[in-house]
């Protein structure tokens, strides 16, 4: 997925081969909003989806994709300003579910929240708290047992 930083315009680039063999115009996402990441965040399989928060005042929406476009926005709930996103990947080990994990840049605080079927599965998970000296350099895939990469 890639976004036009002028427009707002999304596309999604389909690769096989480590070639890009198609590109798909996918609509467009306001500037105010701000991409955390790509997964299936709404359990349908075949379907990547974008999570994204407004800058302005925290909204956390997924934005649901079928054949390459949007097809409509829901709100998963607001996460304070002060808060940075740090990535998303399964820091929970549930099936089908896609964590974001969030940084309170005033505290340290970090916090993982469960997301399932496009909503907040339960409150946020308080993992720790880290300097607000240090910066944020990604976060890893897990080698799940049994995959390719063990």
């Amino acid at each position: 997925m890639m976004r036009d930083t002028n427009t707002g315009a999304v596309d999604f680039l389909d690769f096989q081969h480590n070639q890009i063999t198609a590109l798909g115009g996918a609509g467009g996402i306001g500037m105010e909003w701000q991409a955390l990441g790509a997964g299936d965040f709404s359990g349908n399989t075949n379907e990547t989806d974008l999570l994204m928060r407004d800058t302005t005042n925290g909204q956390i929406d997924v934005f649901n994709v079928q054949n390459n476009q949007i097809v409509s926005a829901v709100n998963l709930g607001t996460i304070g300003t002060s808060w940075q996103s740090l990535g998303i990947g399964d820091f929970s080990g549930v099936a089908g579910e896609i964590d974001l994990v969030m940084r309170d840049t005033s505290t340290g605080h970090i916090m993982a929240f469960d997301i399932q079927h496009d909503q907040f599965f339960g409150p946020g998970h308080l993992m720790g708290t880290v300097g607000v000296d240090w910066q944020n350099l990604g976060v890893g895939t897990p080698i799940v047992p049994g995959s390719p990469l063990m």
